[in-house]
């Protein structure tokens, strides 16, 4: 009886070894990329293992051919300009494509016994810019995020959104959200496609909140001041009023005041001291106010 079981254990064990051999190019992927066009994950493929039975040692091979026309001129592209190694069993893909990409896998066994398979690889692409918005507002105030207008976006639909940071949203989740911060702020937004793929975008909307006090001093204004944005110094601009004192004063957006002097027209406001980002300038005689506006020290 054991001696039975002895053969015929040996003979499906010869009949393995000499069986057809089968090759296996792994599963079809999706293969996420970042922000730039060859920004991709570190993907393999092939399968676990890519080729069995027949015997071993095996010979790969992968192939791939394209044709990519650009203004009437042919581009040929294959295998070996997409993976770091088309004769092993599991290569790493090193670009990415603008279409699907279909890899061939050809697999030799020591007896020359021949077995395909194929893979297919797809792409998800984000793209990105630098654009982004700027809103003033009042405490109490709200700005629309608009995904519309993001500066993040691409991937396989249907995509999923969070934006961030929650503070003030009424929903984090959607595409089109009302932000109504109570202090300053500025808001991006990530990404997630179908395939799992995700990407985050640059801050899109920065959101300066004025308190009520410093919101009331924006109003229309009679004289103004120069340059704006400024590095270093600002004057007045008025006509006919050069020998005319005034009043400078200058508050940093939480309604503080951080400067103030009496100056002429014609006089040159150092503000070299004062650390860059956004203040309210205003100018007046005595009780009168006769110009305020925003200042940007840069």
């Amino acid at each position: 009886m054991k001696t039975g079981i002895l053969v015929s254990v040996f003979m499906l064990m010869t009949y393995i070894s000499f069986a057809q051999c089968v090759a296996d190019a792994g599963p079809d992927k999706v293969v996420c990329t970042g922000l730039g066009f060859n920004d991709i994950d570190s993907t393999s493929i092939g399968g676990n293992p890519t080729a069995s039975f027949g015997v071993p040692p095996y010979t790969y091979t992968w192939s791939a051919y394209y044709e990519y026309d650009v203004a009437n001129q042919i581009f040929i592209y294959t295998a070996s300009d997409f993976l770091n190694d088309t004769s092993v069993a599991n290569p790493v893909l090193k670009e990415t494509f603008h279409d699907d990409l279909d890899f061939y896998l050809t697999v030799t066994d020591a007896n020359n016994n021949v077995c395909r398979d194929t893979v297919r690889i797809r792409f998800s692409f984000f793209y990105g810019h630098l654009a982004y918005f700027q809103h003033y507002i009042t405490e109490g105030d709200s700005v629309k995020l608009d995904y519309n207008s993001s500066n993040v976006g691409g991937g396989i639909g249907p995509l999923s959104f969070v934006w961030q940071p929650q503070h003030g949203l009424s929903d984090s989740t959607s595409q089109v959200v009302w932000a109504k911060p109570t202090q300053n702020e500025g808001y991006y937004l990530r990404v997630t496609d179908s395939a799992g793929c995700v990407a985050e975008g640059g801050t899109l909307y920065y959101i300066i909140v004025y308190p009520v006090s410093v919101s009331e001093l924006l109003n229309n204004s009679a004289l103004s001041i120069y340059p704006n944005p400024t590095s270093d110094f600002v004057s007045i601009k008025s006509e006919n009023l050069a020998e005319q004192k005034f009043t400078f004063s200058m508050f940093n957006v939480q309604g503080a005041l951080v400067y103030s002097k009496e100056v002429d027209a014609s006089e040159k406001i150092n503000l070299e001291l004062f650390p860059s980002g956004m203040y309210i300038y205003q100018i007046s005689q005595g009780d009168e106010t006769l110009g305020q506006g925003k200042l940007v020290r840069e």
